[in-house]
């Protein structure tokens, strides 16, 4: 028997699985997202423990699905995972990626299951792995079903994974979705929000100071490339909302290219500096940041005054 459910491997958001898998969902069934990730990630935040740049609201859009979490206790797991998926079910479970990957270690991480094919022995997921260049992607795989009862946690065996969200659950559309769409007074207080925060706050345009403050106090340890990506993407909703919805693609278009484009030279740049520990290459990236703090505020400033002077 097979089944393989509808998923899209190329969703809008692929910095952490709690954005790609859930999205990768709606966009396989035609859904338009872009209202969500409109109402839901302008915010951003940071948390200096970690260094962790993300999205504020970041379980929104789990928050879309119904959901069920389970446990591998007592249970027979290849019929367990088919079961679920001939009922529709997505599966997200946390595998050892030592048995199916060039890792070489222990490496507990969630992964999505989205289908099976009894003839071939496999599931088919999506998940991230890392590249040759230290970045990880997100990729489909196929899994044998071998491979996927050897990298299931043994009993007693510690994931870290145990309070995290994307821990084992199974998740499903709900008869009907509520997507709420945002008004344009909404997405201005939004706007406003963002690029008004000022430090020491860690939200919003102040995560570039923040930021920036870190890494000039950066040693050789790699950087966290998730940060680049979020901010990224980031851009990449803020600029299309302007210019889509709100109709100041004439005013914005030159900023959003040069912002993105800047934005994807520091993802490179850091990628080169985890290769090489370059202090040199450290330095371009805060020049690049501090350049991108300001502007952004300059073309945040000016949309909102031309939207405030509209009837």
């Amino acid at each position: 028997m097979k089944n393989v459910l509808p998923f899209n491997h190329n969703p809008k958001m692929k910095s952490y699985p709690f954005y790609s898998d859930y999205l990768g969902v709606l966009e396989a069934y035609g859904i338009n997202v872009m209202p969500i990730l409109y109402r839901y990630y302008f915010t951003l935040y940071y948390t200096p423990k970690i260094h962790q740049i993300g999205f504020r609201n970041f379980n929104k859009l789990q928050k879309l699905f119904d959901i069920e979490y389970f446990s591998l206790d007592n249970i027979k797991p290849l019929d367990f995972m088919k079961n679920k998926l001939n009922n529709n079910q997505y599966v997200e479970i946390v595998l050892n990626r030592k048995h199916f990957s060039s890792s070489k270690n222990d490496f507990f991480h969630n992964f999505l299951i989205y289908g099976y094919d009894d003839e071939k022995e496999s599931f088919f997921g999506c998940g991230f792995f890392k590249n040759d260049k230290g970045f990880m992607n997100y990729d489909k795989f196929d899994l044998s079903y071998s491979d996927f009862l050897n990298s299931l946690p043994k009993n007693g065996e510690k994931t870290a994974f145990e309070n995290n969200i994307m821990n084992n659950h199974v998740f499903s559309l709900p008869n009907k979705l509520k997507i709420k769409n945002c008004n344009k007074k909404y997405i201005i207080c939004q706007i406003l929000a963002y690029y008004l925060a000022m430090p020491p706050i860690f939200f919003n345009i102040s995560v570039y100071r923040r930021y920036i403050y870190v890494l000039k106090k950066h040693t050789n340890q790699k950087l966290d490339l998730r940060n680049f990506v979020t901010l990224y993407e980031h851009k990449q909703i803020i600029y299309s909302y302007l210019c889509d919805n709100l109709e100041l693609s004439q005013l914005t278009k030159k900023y959003k290219t040069d912002v993105l484009n800047k934005m994807y030279v520091a993802l490179l740049l850091a990628i080169q500096f985890n290769l090489t520990r370059k202090v040199k290459i450290l330095n371009k990236i805060i020049d690049l940041f501090s350049y991108l703090y300001k502007k952004e505020r300059n073309i945040l400033n000016k949309v909102v005054l031309v939207l405030l002077n509209r009837k």
